[in-house]
């Protein structure tokens, strides 16, 4: 078998709100993570074209250079897990959808546009609307960032290899365009074979777009949960809990075959209470999977850069996660990749500082845009 090829830039899209399109999520994540410029694992769709979508030069770029037994720069962040004994994305789709040698949309995974309602402590402008104004306010100099979205242009043969639809955001429920896509798939009889993957904030859920999800092959709702009651609240501002769980709960009921997977990125605001979060998730019932997401940009808030007594104190939540919690429904191999980041040795007083600032600031902005007249949750 070819070990550096991937199938996903055969079979897959992913399209960003810029119009620009990559070979999947983990495109140019080394460059990210090592703050360098990702615009080489980007390419921009001719067209907002998904019939054009696979033909960019950067797919075909990729797909010769795996063909030749190459490592593609933009797919760095897989060989990189892979050298360290960590099971890849790349390894992950070779298991399965084998080994491509055709171009086939079978995967779509879609950005439509940054549109949020919610403005969470470990995001960026890049993703969310409502952070445009704490952007503004931790550097004055920068421009406001473009309501940018995409609006792709399909028809039945450009979506009629379809699978899986992926769709993530700013928040999907929020996306128009991403709620006439699905009426597309439904209204020419694409639905019933495609399996969704959705990623949310699980504070808006219409029963409009509960209907319009029952006509797929399966649901896959994954719930960003980053704490407990209070702590979610303060940390993804300006939802509220128990409209979270009102949420959900309705979710299930209506789609009683979904799963519901819940998804904690784990970063220095939250990890001290990571056992009493991963606790509470389990106890719900509602979760099949708990998925945790180690976060390591911005650096500021990765667990590496607490100090020594702050890694014990976490370490200690990851002990207990072990010792008390059924592990058959917990992210091992996130819970090991937490434990390799907080044995890191990393650490200065000048990013402690930046921390101490940044959570000052974001405290206190989102403290000043939340109105009260105007409920942030939307329940069905």
């Amino acid at each position: 078998m070819n070990s550096t090829k991937c199938p996903l830039p055969w079979i897959q899209v992913a399209v960003l709100p810029n119009s620009k399109v990559r070979p999947c999520c983990y495109a140019g994540h080394s460059d990210f993570l090592n703050q360098q410029n990702t615009n080489a694992s980007q390419d921009t769709l001719p067209s907002e074209s998904i019939e054009l979508s696979l033909q960019t030069e950067l797919l075909k770029k990729i797909r010769h250079e795996m063909t030749s037994d190459f490592k593609p720069k933009s797919c760095d962040y897989c060989y990189d897990l892979e050298s360290k004994g960590i099971k890849s994305k790349r390894q992950s789709a070779v298991d399965t959808w084998g080994q491509p040698n055709t171009e086939k949309l079978k995967i779509l995974d879609l950005r439509a546009s940054r549109k949020c309602n919610l403005n969470c402590i470990m995001c960026s402008a890049e993703y969310s609307t409502s952070w445009d104004i704490l952007n503004s306010r931790l550097n004055s100099s920068l421009e406001p960032k473009a309501s940018s979205e995409t609006k792709l242009k399909y028809s039945f043969d450009s979506l009629k290899h379809l699978e899986e639809i992926q769709l993530a955001g700013g928040e999907p429920f929020l996306e128009k365009n991403n709620l006439e896509l699905l009426q597309f798939c439904v209204e020419n009889q694409i639905s019933h074979k495609v399996h969704l993957k959705i990623n949310s904030n699980c504070t808006i859920i219409s029963e409009h777009w509960l209907k319009v999800l029952s006509k797929f092959k399966s649901i896959h709702l994954m719930a960003s949960i980053d704490g407990y009651q209070e702590q979610n609240n303060l940390l993804r501002p300006p939802s509220r809990w128990q409209s979270i769980i009102l949420n959900l709960t309705t979710f299930k009921k209506f789609l009683p075959l979904a799963t519901i997977t819940s998804v904690t990125t784990v970063h220095t605001e939250n990890c001290f209470n990571l056992f009493q979060t991963l606790e509470w998730l389990q106890n719900l019932k509602l979760f099949k999977h708990n998925s945790l997401n180690v976060l390591v940009h911005p650096v500021h808030l990765s667990v590496q850069h607490l100090n020594l007594d702050q890694k014990k104190q976490a370490l200690d939540q990851v002990s207990q996660v072990r010792s008390k919690l059924d592990l058959n429904s917990l992210d091992l191999q996130g819970l090991s990749l937490l434990e390799a980041e907080l044995g890191q040795t990393k650490f200065s007083i000048e990013i402690e500082n930046q921390r101490n600032k940044f959570v000052k600031v974001f405290h206190e902005t989102t403290f000043v845009t939340q109105s009260p007249n105007q409920p942030p949750s939307n329940t069905v």
